[in-house]
């Protein structure tokens, strides 16, 4: 199961974290966030281990949202040695997950 995170939580994983994270800012309300939630399962699943994979919600944590400028969602961050390495926003495919997970974590 993906691991919901807060802001406190987002902010020690991107200093402290020694293996690679994803995270997939999102909100209740909105649809395309709904789509990515399969996806996001599946890639979490897929690299169990290798990847730290989490979801924060920009309603409960709008300091994280400000900080990482996620203006709109659902937009997924791939962090790597304390800093993020690319993002993608909106709801996207699974190859283009896994495209950006080969070219910065692999």
């Amino acid at each position: 199961m993906v691991r919901e995170i807060n802001t406190v939580e987002l902010n020690e994983l991107i200093a402290n974290s020694d293996k690679p994270v994803i995270v997939d800012f999102y909100a209740e309300w909105c649809g395309p966030c709904k789509l990515m939630a399969p996806i996001v399962k599946q890639v979490e699943s897929e690299n169990k281990g290798d990847i730290i994979v989490c979801k924060l919600n920009i309603e409960e944590n709008p300091d994280a949202a400000i900080q990482n400028r996620v203006l709109s969602v659902p937009v997924l961050l791939f962090i790597k040695d304390g800093e993020i390495k690319s993002r993608l926003e909106g709801a996207t495919t699974k190859s283009a997950v896994d495209q950006k997970i080969q070219k910065f974590f692999k």
